[in-house]
């Protein structure tokens, strides 16, 4: 717990791989459980040996997977089996869905105190406010308090003050559903953009109506070496798939993690544009 806090205060914002490598470099053992298109894979949780685990149920970076109610269900057996055992639940974007209902976190949907909430500002309103948060299990909270209560929070109160009114007064959830419609504006123009360049002739797309990224797999003869060589002559910053696996074995073609966020709306035909001339393949398309 006192680590875990640490991690909170010093106001990091954590994708598995850097929560891995901050929680290793305390001496805390980690593993990596493989996933399938249902999200953690609770048997090779189980094979573990595991009595915490770290995932983002709401959406899976980079794959965007939706854990199912089913799997969720799963995962509570799990956690409820043994008393020592905790879910941290890193919601990092889950006001971001754009079709069907809003998925419960879980732990609004935990009955038995299991879960450990985590949650950013940075991509519901901007990265450099640096504010993040937790909320504790009534038991861990206890503990907490008694042992911990002393560290102070880096985040000025007069930021914290700000938030909250802007929370309290009904900005927040109106800023929320305006940013919604922006990236889903934002979402259907770019992969408007792909299916009308030749990179829709071969790529292949995988979206979950989620977040502000996707994943695009295009099968190319060109190595992830000569991809991200070539970006680099043309100016772009690509990010890979690969930057985020921890599976080594080696895939035909390249896949690229797509996030568009930040690209302006008039530049998005121009970027794709740019994208597609890096494969040899798209310029044989007339």
């Amino acid at each position: 717990l006192k680590r875990l806090v640490e991690l909170i205060l010093n106001r990091y914002f954590l994708y598995n791989k850097k929560f891995a490598s901050i929680s290793a470099s305390f001496g805390n053992p980690w593993k990596y459980i493989p996933i399938d298109d249902n999200g953690l894979m609770i048997d090779k949780l189980e094979e573990s040996g595991a009595d915490v685990v770290h995932l983002s149920p709401a959406n899976h970076f980079p794959t965007g997977i939706v854990m199912p109610v089913t799997r969720r269900l799963e995962l509570f057996e799990w956690v409820n089996r043994i008393r020592k055992r905790y879910i941290i639940e890193d919601d990092y974007d889950s006001e971001f869905r754009y079709t069907g209902r809003f998925i419960l976190p879980l732990y609004a949907q935990d009955t038995q105190s299991r879960v450990i909430y985590m949650n950013t500002f940075s991509k519901s309103l901007v990265p450099s406010l640096r504010i993040s948060y937790m909320v504790l299990p009534p038991r861990l909270l206890e503990r907490y308090e008694q042992t911990m209560s002393f560290y102070s929070c880096t985040v000025s109160s007069f930021e914290q003050y700000t938030l909250a009114r802007f929370i309290s007064e009904g900005y927040f959830e109106r800023h929320i559903n305006k940013m919604k419609n922006y990236y889903r504006e934002q979402r259907h123009k770019i992969l408007a953009a792909i299916h009308a360049s030749p990179l829709a002739a071969v790529s292949q797309i995988t979206e979950r109506n989620a977040g502000t990224h996707f994943v695009l797999h295009i099968n190319t003869k060109l190595t992830e070496a000569e991809v991200r060589k070539a970006a680099l002559a043309a100016d772009m910053c690509l990010s890979f798939y690969s930057d985020y696996s921890h599976n080594t074995e080696e895939n035909n073609g390249c896949t690229l993690v797509i996030n568009y966020a930040a690209i302006e709306a008039d530049k998005i035909a121009a970027v794709i544009e740019r994208l597609s001339s890096l494969f040899p393949e798209c310029n044989q398309i007339s």
